[in-house]
């Protein structure tokens, strides 16, 4: 039974592998078709696994090793939720880490181009004002230009 599965399942990721192409949702179904894969797995072994149990409940006539066999496989689901909830949660800190990385990236431009901004001296427009109120000052009467801030 085991490997009639192993066999479909080989088959079955190499069909989405040939059908998928290369892009990044062929990429996603080949995962998908993988996780299927190793879920079609998990299942046969646990039912395989509850199988002997019960044949061994069966043979043996005792209810206390079905009640520990219960225990022991109510121990081992959580498990498999522990590992995909510790798969997302690498995930997140996964993207949360891309999203500092781009954040400082581009602070550090900012900066850089604040610094070149000082280091630069005064603006072709700060030159020509200067010069304009030094042209007006010298009239009579003295006049004075306003800047107006835009809205």
């Amino acid at each position: 039974e085991l490997a009639d599965l192993e066999e479909r399942a080989a088959a079955h990721v190499e069909k989405v592998k040939e059908t998928a192409g290369k892009g990044k949702k062929a990429k996603q179904a080949i995962e998908t078709a993988e996780r299927e894969v190793d879920q079609w797995l998990y299942d046969l072994r646990e039912r395989q696994k509850e199988e002997v149990e019960e044949l061994a409940e069966r043979l043996s006539g005792g209810p206390k090793e079905a009640a520990a066999a219960k225990e022991e496989k109510a121990s081992e689901e959580p498990s498999a939720e522990d590992d995909e909830a510790e798969r997302a949660r690498r995930k997140k800190e996964k993207a949360q880490k891309k999203r500092q990385s781009r954040a400082d990236k581009e602070a550090q431009k900012e900066a850089e181009k604040e610094r070149e901004r000082r280091e630069a001296g005064p603006s072709a427009r700060e030159l020509e004002l200067e010069s304009l109120a030094a042209a007006l000052s010298a009239q009579k009467p003295v006049m004075k230009i306003h800047e107006i801030p835009s809205d």
